[in-house]
């Protein structure tokens, strides 16, 4: 039964988190197309490509894990301290002394972790934004001769996001290091405890047998919910990421009750148009930046079946 219950349980988390990714995935596109250009002028294609492959990957990593482990861990291991007070109540305080201040050691860390792994995926994006430049522009770049310029600069990058990761890294270990410490010393000190009241007769074979057995099992619950745990706090900087997008509503919208455009039957006039682009390589979560017009106080009369071409200095 234990066994069925596993699968049942693993099979039904992984169902969830495929269902929420495909119906996410879905969402995340359908928005995308519906905002309006001025969004797709502030983020570089890179930026988005970021967000639609790395960002939504870690974001099912975190949905995985959420279904998957960590909602079933925090219950076990409530239930493995429950079974210690039960068979003997000093080793269950015990236990649970040495767990309360070293959870909050913990989260504190994983809290950093969750920091650093932000500015990592920040920096990531800014090197597909650099990878995505560099690809796109080959041409220009190879017949400008700035090779060794564009490879210094990606490299640059590189590294900055190589520091950002070791930061992450570092954060993980001590998080890693402080849990396999603080077990130990929970089964060093349960074991000891628990010999002592046997010694003096004031716990049976059973509950010391009990006791031990589901201090054992309460460690290696804590050290699943503790890897688990941090890494979701890892990933979940990339979903806040993805839902500043999906939060995100588009600035032009039609009023309730707005007619459909009628196509023109004799010419197409604007008088005193005044457009410009927004800056470009903002993340898409803030204002817009600004530019100069690109339209200053166009009047413009297009005849029905003609083709009016505008052309700027630069031929484009």
């Amino acid at each position: 039964p234990l066994g069925v219950l596993a699968y049942s349980a693993w099979l039904t988390g992984q169902y969830l988190a495929n269902r929420c990714m495909r119906d996410l995935r879905s969402r995340f596109v359908a928005h995308l197309v519906r905002l309006d250009l001025a969004f797709h002028g502030e983020l570089a294609r890179g930026e988005l490509l970021a967000r639609v492959t790395s960002d939504l990957d870690r974001l099912y990593s975190v949905q995985s894990l959420l279904f998957g482990k960590f909602i079933q861990r925090p219950a076990l291991a409530v239930g493995y301290v429950g079974a210690v007070f039960w068979a003997s109540w000093q080793i269950g305080l015990a236990v649970f002394v040495v767990l309360v201040p070293i959870g909050a050691i913990i989260a504190r860390i994983l809290r950093k972790t969750r920091h650093r792994s932000q500015r990592a995926q920040e920096t990531l994006a800014t090197t597909l934004i650099a990878f995505e430049q560099i690809t796109g522009g080959i041409r220009v770049i190879k017949t400008m001769g700035s090779t060794e310029r564009e490879v210094a600069r990606y490299a640059g990058l590189n590294d900055d996001l190589y520091g950002d990761r070791q930061r992450v890294a570092r954060a993980r270990a001590q998080s890693e290091g402080i849990t396999q410490g603080s077990v130990l010393l929970m089964a060093g000190g349960a074991m000891f405890l628990a010999s002592l009241l046997f010694v003096r007769g004031w716990i049976t074979p059973s509950d010391l047998l009990v006791s031990l057995t589901f201090v054992g099992l309460l460690i290696g619950a804590l050290r699943e919910l503790q890897k688990v745990w941090g890494d979701i706090q890892e990933n979940l900087p990339a979903a806040e990421r993805v839902f500043a997008i999906l939060d995100r509503q588009p600035r032009l919208i039609d009023q309730p009750g707005a007619l459909a455009v009628k196509p023109p039957k004799s010419e197409l006039r604007l008088e005193g148009v005044t457009f410009g682009y927004a800056a470009m390589g903002s993340t898409g979560t803030g204002e817009p930046g600004t530019s100069e017009p690109v339209l200053d106080q166009i009047d413009l009369v297009i005849p029905v079946g003609r083709t009016t071409a505008l052309v700027g200095p630069s031929g484009g």
